[in-house]
């Protein structure tokens, strides 16, 4: 009888595992995959924040009609000689079921200071329903003293059809 029972239960976590394909999120600065949408925001000092939304990846499941799908949107803040201060990336991931429903499964981030001047708060990765957030204050300051401050509030929605937009 207790082996009649741990072959069901292996069973049942390889069904799992071939209907709930997790995505795996990597905040990897080198590939961010097809870039969909750019924009850049000047600032008075010349310095200059760089947006830009990537779809990842998206792995399809035929034998039922799911698949996960990675997007990520990072922002870059640059100096007035092109100088990279400091780096922030959200990858999202959702497992969409075609046509009927989408549910966030991961949020992740990702940082980088190259400057020491800029440091950074709140760092926060959440996701719910079909929202994946991410977000971060960075602030410069100049002997002690906040010279400026950065909110980064990125909102990924995906809807049941696998396409995901900033909002």
């Amino acid at each position: 009888m207790k082996k009649f029972l741990f072959i069901i239960f292996a069973l049942t976590l390889c069904l799992f595992a071939i209907c709930f394909e997790n995505p795996e999120v990597s905040a990897n600065t080198e590939n961010n995959g097809e870039l969909i949408s750019s924009s850049i925001e000047y600032f008075e000092d010349g310095s200059y924040l760089t947006t830009e939304c990537f779809v990842i990846s998206e792995t399809k499941n035929s034998r039922n009609n799911t698949r996960t799908v990675l997007h990520t949107v990072t922002a870059t803040h640059y100096s007035a000689t092109n100088k990279e201060l400091w780096f922030f990336k959200l990858t999202g991931g959702w497992y969409v079921n075609d046509g009927i429903s989408v549910m966030a499964m991961s949020s992740v981030i990702d940082y980088e200071l190259y400057s020491n001047a800029w440091s950074y708060s709140d760092l926060e990765a959440t996701y719910y329903d079909d929202i994946v957030h991410g977000g971060a204050i960075f602030t410069h300051k100049l002997l002690g003293i906040t010279t400026k401050t950065i909110t980064i509030d990125f909102d990924l929605l995906c809807d049941v059809y696998g396409n995901v937009t900033r909002i």
